[in-house]
């Protein structure tokens, strides 16, 4: 009798009652936490290479004689045989790709962020805590960031922690799932 109760009970938590996980979930939570610091880890760094990457195709849209990188995209979609301009083409066309790929995971993680911050309890706190960790241009240590938002040692660290936990369920819960299908959609 108390072995069905045990069942009953079980079977009650692993379907995801209220604030319950079901078995197995905690390590899912890990490792989308981990994933998350990772890709907020490498931001500043992304934005700072395809902003270079902008750089260096406005600098060859220059010398192909225009100053705005659309006339060089509408320059390389023609069909120029008279000109030996393949291998420049191609490369030209890849970095182009590379780049409208990279805005999109860019735009993602912004996206992300911006519903962090409509958070009901602490969303300002956090979205602040995740911009000044990873976001903005200029590294500031924990200690600053700290003094900056008026935290203690502990609080901070617990929600640091709590916004990279949100912050994941924003990307791999709620933004990139449409984004797959569509994506699925479009490579068919």
């Amino acid at each position: 009798m108390q072995e069905e109760k045990n069942v009953q009970d079980q079977q009650l938590t692993s379907r995801g009652m209220k604030g319950v996980r079901p078995l197995g979930e905690k390590k899912k939570d890990t490792q989308q936490f981990h994933k998350t610091k990772l890709l907020l880890s490498i931001y500043r760094t992304v934005v700072w290479r395809i902003e270079s990457a902008i750089y260096e195709i406005q600098e060859s849209a220059q010398e192909y004689g225009s100053d705005r990188i659309s006339e060089l995209i509408d320059f390389l979609s023609l069909e120029l045989d008279e000109y030996d301009l393949t291998e420049d083409r191609k490369a030209i066309e890849e970095r182009l790709m590379c780049i409208a790929e990279t805005k999109q995971m860019i735009e993602i993680v912004d996206k992300a962020l911006k519903h962090l911050k409509t958070h009901p309890k602490y969303g300002q706190v956090y979205h602040d805590i995740i911009t000044c960790c990873y976001i903005d241009k200029e590294v500031l240590s924990d200690d600053i960031i700290m003094k900056k938002l008026t935290l203690s040692q502990s609080t901070y660290y617990r929600y640091k922690k709590q916004a990279t936990e949100l912050m994941g369920i924003a990307l791999w819960g709620y933004i990139i799932p449409p984004l797959k299908e569509y994506w699925e959609r479009i490579q068919q």
